[in-house]
């Protein structure tokens, strides 16, 4: 990825974190109370990638090791980091597993574009996010779908 546009993903970040405090101090302007605004205190979260996620040691090798096709198990990814914007949007801090299922699907489906080398940018992609969304279904819990930059083949 280019140096520019991993500042365009940050920049995105940083305006939507703006945004949302300014609709707080907007939403606590209208309910007309000086305590609301007192109460009203957001949490700021860090936008920077080596903030976000921490690459488990071992993911690199378990993909090359993985056949491609088998869907049974489970890839440690990283470990969330305490005080980043995974944290902000309600996943707690901890370790991120993918299943492999998940994993051989993208490879059969996207196989003329997609391969082993491109996955293993995956730690890379979810420290720098373009974007961020949670599931339409609130019943779905600790899951958002993050899209961003993977180079290909």
């Amino acid at each position: 990825m280019l140096e520019h546009e991993a500042d365009w993903g940050e920049s995105i970040i940083q305006e939507y974190n703006r945004l949302m405090e300014e609709a707080g101090k907007r939403e606590a302007q209208q309910q007309g109370n000086g305590q609301a605004q007192k109460e009203n205190v957001q949490t700021r979260y860090s936008t920077k990638a080596q903030d976000q996620l921490t690459e488990d040691k071992y993911f690199q090798r378990a993909i090359d090791a993985w056949d491609g096709t088998s869907s049974g198990g489970r890839v440690k990814i990283g470990v969330i980091s305490k005080g980043g914007i995974y944290e902000g949007i309600g996943l707690p801090d901890g370790v991120l597993y993918m299943d492999y299922s998940k994993l051989a699907k993208a490879l059969s489906k996207h196989g003329d574009h997609l391969s082993k080398n491109t996955l293993k940018q995956i730690p890379q992609m979810l420290a720098s996010p373009v974007v961020i969304t949670q599931p339409i279904n609130p019943q779905v819990k600790n899951t958002v779908n993050v899209f961003g930059d993977l180079m290909g083949r």
